[in-house]
């Protein structure tokens, strides 16, 4: 297997704004030109308007969460770039057509704790652009997170042993609220699955989107959120899969099922891999074994890119709750080794 070279990690410390100036000075560069390349083809007016909403969208998040409001201002100032443009690095569903990042999740109780996992999937080139994020606090470490250079972050565990990962979901309904970056940061600051689940029912969802919980008590959960239906939480069972379909009644009414064949035409066989290989899922090695399926490719749960669908495994994260350990693999995980990283 080939040792491609690991996603790189920065421990950020002190205080949310400080922690946000040193991630933005250190990829300074890369943020510019990732934002520049993702805002190149929006119209002036289009391009006015996104900026407008995102300092909208500052406001509420400086009065909702004002620790990630100060710290998108320390990533802004370290890069030396506007806050709206940072706020937009971590607010996709402010940017019309957003980037497709089809993904496949699992969460798992096994015998000596929680499992969650996912191979997040992007355009080709965006594993050039994760990094693992290690935030220290006065207190010491409060959670880590696998961002885009720039951004918030994707999935990420807490120092409690409280760990998630997100499926986009194509659905019809959208409304003004706070962007799914920004939940997930509030589910950081969560000390379990019961508390994230409290969360996510009190908040803003702006748009379709499905998480899955598992914390160091060894309680997972799977929820999927709309903006027109809000929370539907399933706790029943031990082992949960998700990719980018809706499965509850009432969200799966309110999809854009003809936006999601074109998008995520792969989502309902990533589904069928990942349940038919349940039985074998008890431990960390055999999820990772799970995530480098190849099953059915390109179409597959560690996928490749194609015409039809020009996403792949960007990044693969396997987290143990109890423990807070993170396995990574950068790039598509049959190609390439896990690294551990112990938190």
């Amino acid at each position: 297997m080939a040792s491609a070279e690991p996603i790189p990690i920065m421990v950020l410390s002190g205080s949310p704004y400080e922690r946000g100036f040193q991630h933005g000075n250190r990829f300074a560069d890369a943020i510019g030109q990732a934002l520049g390349r993702r805002l190149a083809s929006l119209s002036a007016a289009d391009l006015s308007q996104a900026h407008s909403r995102a300092s909208d969208v500052l406001a509420t998040i400086e009065v909702m969460a004002p620790h990630v409001g100060a710290e998108l201002r320390g990533i802004a100032d370290g890069a030396g770039l506007e806050v709206s443009g940072i706020v937009l690095r971590s607010s996709f569903e402010l940017l019309s057509p957003p980037t497709a990042t089809g993904c496949s999740g699992l969460a798992v109780q096994t015998r000596e704790g929680a499992l969650v996992a996912q191979n997040w999937d992007g355009p080709p080139g965006s594993d050039a652009e994760q990094a693992l994020f290690v935030h220290v606090g006065t207190s010491g470490f409060e959670f880590a997170t696998v961002a885009a250079v720039g951004g918030l972050g994707w999935l990420g565990v807490n120092r409690a042993g409280f760990g998630f990962v997100n499926n986009d979901l194509v659905l019809k309904s959208c409304c003004d609220g706070i962007p799914s970056q920004i939940v997930r940061r509030v589910f950081l600051g969560c000390p379990d699955a019961n508390a994230a689940i409290e969360a996510a029912k009190s908040l803003p969802h702006m748009a379709g989107r499905a998480y899955l919980f598992g914390d160091a008590s060894n309680q997972i959960a799977s929820i999927e959120v709309s903006a027109r239906h809000g929370v539907s939480v399933c706790r029943s069972g031990s082992f949960f899969a998700h990719t980018n379909h809706a499965l509850n009644d009432q969200i799966r009414a309110d999809e854009d099922s003809e936006l999601l064949a074109r998008q995520y035409p792969s989502s309902q066989k990533r589904l069928e891999v990942l349940k038919i290989r349940e039985a074998g899922c008890t431990d960390a090695c055999e999820v990772m074994d799970i995530l480098r399926d190849r099953t059915n490719a390109p179409d597959s749960v560690c996928k490749q890119t194609s015409l039809r669908e020009p996403t792949q495994t960007a990044f693969s994260v396997v987290m143990q709750c109890w423990n807070r350990t993170l396995f990574l693999a950068r790039g598509m995980p049959s190609a390439t080794e896990y690294q551990r990283v112990s938190l």
